[in-house]
């Protein structure tokens, strides 16, 4: 028995800087922005970077045409966060006009709702702002299981796990992949790994229930 796959988006995890900051903030502004990384993150194919090659395989025909709609649902959340009072003082309003995080938000709520090609389209985008790629990276990796890609996800989970070795979601993502393709063993160890590393960690709580539960499901089969 096959364990199924939960893993949602979730939160941002690499703990890395808050990303670019804004520059403007109406829908051109902001198509501007995605555009500018989204051509950055595709010039890495030419470079080498493994990464992006596996990353590009999931754009649709014409994907950068996406930006615009995109954009335009970014710029109205931007303009709802600015209405919102600041209680933590200017870190707060820092991350509220960094655009890396915002758009993570959305592009968790795209996948929820099953809009796959305008995700696959922002978080490439998203991997190309500053301090968005390991995000970014991670969240192309569950679209492409949600996406029956499995190839394409190894390639992007191995690619975090190379900078995270020890990344609860980028193991289990990695687990499920091996155990598509017949390896028992490696996926156990992935999910063993992730399940541990997750107890300690409060903001991994959904990848620690989706391992646990593969390992029950692996044990019973």
């Amino acid at each position: 028995m096959e364990p199924v796959l939960t893993l949602s988006l979730g939160r941002p995890t690499s703990g890395g800087v808050p990303g670019a900051m804004l520059a403007g903030s109406s829908p051109a502004d902001i198509e501007r922005q995605l555009g500018q990384a989204l051509a950055d993150f595709t010039r890495r194919v030419g470079a080498g970077d493994i990464g992006a090659r596996a990353a590009l395989e999931l754009i649709p025909v014409r994907g950068e045409q996406l930006l615009a709609e995109i954009s335009f649902e970014l710029a109205e959340r931007m303009a709802g966060e600015a209405e919102r009072p600041v209680e933590v003082g200017n870190s707060a309003l820092a991350e509220r006009h960094a655009l890396a995080p915002i758009a993570y938000e959305l592009a968790g709520e795209m996948v929820e709702g099953g809009r796959f090609r305008e995700v696959v389209v922002l978080l490439c985008a998203i991997a190309g702002l500053p301090g968005g790629e390991f995000d970014g990276l991670l969240g192309l990796a569950v679209c492409a299981l949600r996406l029956g890609r499995p190839e394409v996800a190894l390639a992007l989970a191995q690619e975090c796990l190379k900078r995270d070795p020890r990344h609860p979601r980028a193991c289990c993502i990695a687990a499920h992949c091996e155990l598509k393709r017949g390896d028992r063993r490696t996926a156990q160890h992935y999910f063993a790994l992730a399940a541990r590393v997750a107890r300690t960690r409060p903001e991994f709580r959904e990848d620690l229930r989706s391992a646990q539960r593969a390992l029950l499901l692996m044990h019973l089969a």
